[in-house]
């Protein structure tokens, strides 16, 4: 035989044994016995069918249907739940006619999504402090399914979270996802929170408070319900919600840690460091961020300058703010015992040029909004007007969302703000509301009084909030927004409204949920189905009502609207007028005129005779929300009237 005839030969029968064991490992995985349920999650009158694969064929099978702890007359691959079927397992065990090992299937049956994870040690979660390693499933529902969101199925990160909710009860946790995903159409991210809302038992609090943040144009923080299998356990309702950080699907300003993972690229590009060392470096980066200011990167004993490869930020953004009583970040500072933590970028603080300008911003914006008298200060050596450092209208909707909730924590924990490069802050997102709304706390009494003067514990004292309502201008923007949002505000409470259809949607879950953790009200898990959730939901809208009814009577006029809160300092003998766009004032004493126009200083003018007139042009006037304001003067400096007309 020719030696290249053999090499054929060969080479055939490798072929021929390549393929043998291909079909071989295809027939061998083909041949793995299972089950599954056709359909993505069961449906009330639906029918849910089992299909086998794996079988030889010609098997038959017994199917053995389990609801809850009930065993059904039903031994086919179909079953068609009914309603009392709701917030129960359904187990079926399928026994094939071979001999072979029976398999079994489970389902959660709710209206809700339901997440299943199991942690890799099948213990529970007892730590906020680090990840234990685990596996996530999602089953969705007619809202949200594979058709519409991506139903993650792999490994995560979870950790507990929260604070007081961490001392309570039913667990709140943090989910960190193995690779980005979009849940529930929220935007694709890594990073999740289960929040379990335990001291709401309506469990809706938080939801309608954050989607209304967002109905009236502020960033907001997406969820939605779910029901928690935990370990093969039923753990209860949770609002699946994402969590605030800085990142394109949240927060969406200059990410400055991301800066750490572009330095660290380019480091590897260039051949500087090893691929290898690339993800330490990115670590390193973002804990030490002195080099963003210096261009300098220390690393290892070694000096790179990455100011020759990369342009650098200006540092006066990208920052994550929060007003936090527990003060437990690692980067903060506290301004007139008003204790400020930067979550984003969480090291902030390892460079002393962010957190220099940080605390000068937010020193600036707190002692023009509490302690200036006409909301002025010094900020880079420049007067400067707290409506510059500062968006006014996301000012007055994080006002309108506080009062309208009358939220216990705003000013005191979970108050956050951002700021981008080169703009005013803005507030928000809206977050932890379940202390609000006539639920938990002392919210439950009151309807009919103002949030930010009603409530001064800790640093809510000389919340930068109690100084602006002393602000004509503040006032009137926020009159502007109740008056702009009043139909979706009040779409609250209304037939078929969120609330009502939140009680709709979550209402077999709810109920679920209070029979394994009841209500500090009425512990007793037999008397559910009249307290609880039910009671919660209840109590929830008539107070929402009456607050919502109380609110609108005090937005009638800008002046009963100062009136009613009462922080505004007119003094005495002072009064202005507009015409003809003269604005003209008259004062009983005091030397010195000052005219403001929405805040901003105008012109200053002497007092003769008592009377001062400044002319303004129809320019000017932008909307019915302007506002004109006179402050009156001593010659020593002090102020001792004012006066304001708004244009509506």
């Amino acid at each position: 035989m020719k030696k290249k005839q053999f090499i054929r030969i060969g080479l055939t029968v490798m072929i021929l044994l390549f393929v043998l064991c291909g079909l071989s490992l295809y027939r061998t995985k083909q041949m793995i016995p299972r089950a599954f349920f056709d359909q993505e999650y069961a449906e009330v009158n639906v029918p849910l069918t089992v299909s086998c694969d794996g079988f030889l064929q010609g098997t038959s099978f017994t199917y053995i249907w389990t609801i809850g702890d009930t065993v059904i007359d039903n031994t086919t691959n179909t079953y068609t739940p009914v309603y009392e079927d709701l917030e129960k397992f359904i187990t079926v065990s399928v026994i094939p006619d071979d001999g072979s090992k029976a398999l079994q299937i489970q389902m959660y049956f709710s209206t809700l999504p339901v997440i299943y994870i199991d942690t890799d040690d099948g213990g529970p979660i007892y730590s906020k402090d680090y990840y234990f390693d685990a596996s996530l499933k999602m089953q969705g529902n007619a809202l949200y399914n594979t058709a519409n969101s991506d139903m993650y199925h792999g490994a995560i990160g979870i950790r507990g979270r929260g604070n007081s909710t961490w001392r309570g009860s039913k667990l709140p946790y943090r989910i960190k996802l193995e690779t980005a995903a979009n849940l529930f159409q929220m935007g694709s991210n890594k990073n999740w929170v289960l929040l379990s809302n335990e001291y709401d038992d309506s469990l809706m609090r938080n939801k309608i408070a954050y989607d209304l943040s967002g109905e009236i144009g502020m960033t907001y923080m997406r969820s939605t319900w779910v029901d928690l299998i935990l370990n093969g356990q039923y753990a209860g309702n949770y609002q699946i919600c994402e969590q605030i950080r800085i990142d394109e699907n949240r927060v969406d300003i200059l990410d400055l840690e991301k800066y750490s993972k572009t330095a660290a690229k380019i480091l590897v590009d260039n051949n500087v460091i090893a691929p290898q060392e690339k993800e330490a470096l990115e670590d390193h980066l973002t804990w030490h961020m002195d080099w963003l200011s210096s261009g300098i990167i220390e690393y290892e004993d070694h000096l790179f300058d990455i100011s020759s490869y990369i342009d650098l930020p200006d540092i006066n953004g990208g920052f994550l703010f929060e007003l936090d009583a527990f003060y437990d970040e690692p980067s903060k500072f506290i301004v007139e015992n008003q204790p400020i933590q930067i979550r984003g970028p969480k090291y902030a603080g390892s460079n002393d040029k962010i957190m220099a300008y940080a605390v000068e911003f937010v020193s600036a914006f707190y002692h023009a909004a509490y302690f200036s008298d006409d909301f002025y200060t010094i900020f880079q050596e420049v007067p400067t007007h707290y409506t510059e450092l500062f968006d006014i209208c996301s000012l007055a909707q994080y006002f309108i969302i506080t009062e309208v909730f009358f939220n216990e924590d705003t000013g005191l924990k979970s108050t956050y703000f951002y700021k981008d490069l080169d703009s005013p802050a803005q507030m928000g997102p809206v977050w932890d509301m379940d202390y609000s709304s006539g639920g938990q706390g002392i919210s439950a009494e009151v309807y009919d009084q103002w949030q930010t003067v009603f409530y001064s514990n800790y640093s809510q004292d000389n919340q930068w909030y109690k100084g602006l309502i002393r602000d004509p201008y503040f006032l009137s923007k926020a009159m502007e927004v109740w008056e702009a949002n009043r139909e979706t505000i009040f779409h609250i409470v209304e037939e078929n409204g969120p609330i009502e259809q939140a009680y709709d949607y979550i209402y077999e879950s709810a109920l679920a949920n209070a029979k394994i953790w009841p209500p500090e009200i009425n512990p007793d898990p037999s008397a559910i189905s009249t307290h609880g959730f039910i009671q919660g939901y209840q109590t929830f809208k008539t107070w929402m009502t009456n607050r919502l009814n109380w609110l609108d009577s005090q937005f009638t006029t800008l002046k009963a609207l100062t009136d009613s809160i009462g922080a505004f300092d007119a003094g005495t003998g002072v009064s202005l007028i507009c015409l003809d766009q003269t604005a003209t004032v008259t004062a009983e004493t005091g030397v010195l005129a000052k005219f403001y126009f929405n805040g901003i200083l105008q012109t200053e003018l002497p007092l003769e005779n008592g009377t001062a007139s400044w002319s303004f042009s129809l320019e000017q006037q932008t909307s019915e929300s302007d506002v004109i304001q006179v402050r009156i003067y001593q010659e020593d400096g002090t102020q001792i009237g004012s006066d304001f007309v708004d244009f509506r």
